[in-house]
């Protein structure tokens, strides 16, 4: 069987042809003027911002209206609160971030399942002694677990060195009475951990979480915008700036009016633009402010706060004094 080279030749000079032409296409499509005047905008825009850096030329910059730079302060001022104080509240997203990290490694070396069992023979007596408060889930709390990965606080691990205590007492049964009030305290140290887990859970959800979405929603767009004003300045600035030198160039002989006249009807229109944009943007941080009441994150963490100490309180008071 012969291969038939005239019609592989054929088919590479049709993909050769359709290649040229989908090329041709693509380079008739581009606006090389538009990328030309984009790339030209860019290169104009650095230089600017390196001459205003380093005031080589001592140039005139236009400063904003002071109503503008009030209300971007102001901004900025509550996003730095709100920051600051994720960056502390942000800690109760470690369940274990009020006990030293080496002590709560040692909680590896003794076997809860071997204390959970040494403490089932007399778990019914302390159902006649403890409120049901305290005994919700007594021996089947969820620090029990030893295939649980939850990583303790101060509170639920002081219960399990508690009941690490209580193994070391099970040889002595005239003391069961002690061990039965540990047994208690351990479980009342083991409820305010979960206490605390509930008030950790409204920080998380009710302020952190929120406060994340607000900057996200709701200050990143202005951030946005405030970028916008400081672009339309620099341009309404780059377009002023060719004006006067294209005037201080040419004397009145010589100049181009109508040249003149296309670049100042041009620095017109970018300062139209730059004053647009620094409205716009005072509108939106008024528009934030209004719909904003800060105090009301802090007022669910008090309020959370209040509920902890309250439940801790009861159930501290039911212990066996």
């Amino acid at each position: 069987m012969s291969f038939n080279f005239n019609a592989l030749s054929k088919k590479l000079q049709d993909v050769a042809t359709q290649t040229s032409s989908r090329v041709n296409e693509t380079i008739n499509s581009i606006d090389f003027k538009q990328i030309q005047e984009t790339t030209t905008n860019t290169f104009d825009k650095t230089t600017r911002l390196f001459e205003e850096k380093t005031n080589m030329k001592n140039i005139d910059i236009t400063q904003y209206p002071q109503e503008y730079t009030q209300a971007v302060n102001k901004f900025k001022h509550y996003e730095q609160v709100i920051n600051k104080s994720l960056n502390f509240t942000s800690i109760v997203d470690y369940n274990d971030y009020d006990i030293n990290y080496h002590l709560s490694q040692s909680l590896t070396n003794y076997d809860v399942n071997e204390l959970k069992n040494s403490l089932n023979s007399f778990s019914f007596k302390i159902k006649n002694t403890t409120s049901d408060f305290i005994n919700n889930g007594t021996l089947s709390n969820a620090h029990f677990d030893s295939n649980s990965n939850t990583k303790l606080g101060f509170n639920h691990t002081f219960s399990l060195k508690i009941m690490e205590c209580l193994n070391l007492l099970k040889e002595y049964p005239e003391d069961e009475y002690l061990r039965l009030q540990l047994l208690n305290f351990s479980n009342i140290q083991n409820s305010l951990g979960d206490l605390k887990l509930i008030k950790n859970e409204i920080y998380k959800s009710e302020f952190n979480l929120s406060l994340k979405t607000l900057l996200l929603k709701k200050f990143n767009p202005i951030h946005d915008l405030i970028s916008k004003v400081e672009d339309n300045r620099i341009t309404y600035d780059i377009q002023r700036s060719k004006v006067l030198d294209y005037t201080k160039k040419n004397n009145s002989t010589t100049i181009d009016q109508d040249k003149l006249e296309e670049i100042r009807n041009k620095m017109n229109l970018d300062e139209d633009v730059f004053a647009n944009s620094i409205e716009n943007c005072i509108l939106e941080i008024n528009k934030l402010f209004e719909e904003l009441n800060l105090l009301d994150y802090f007022k669910k963490l008090v309020q959370a706060e209040l509920d902890y100490h309250k439940n801790s309180v009861k159930l501290l008071e039911s212990f066996d004094f």
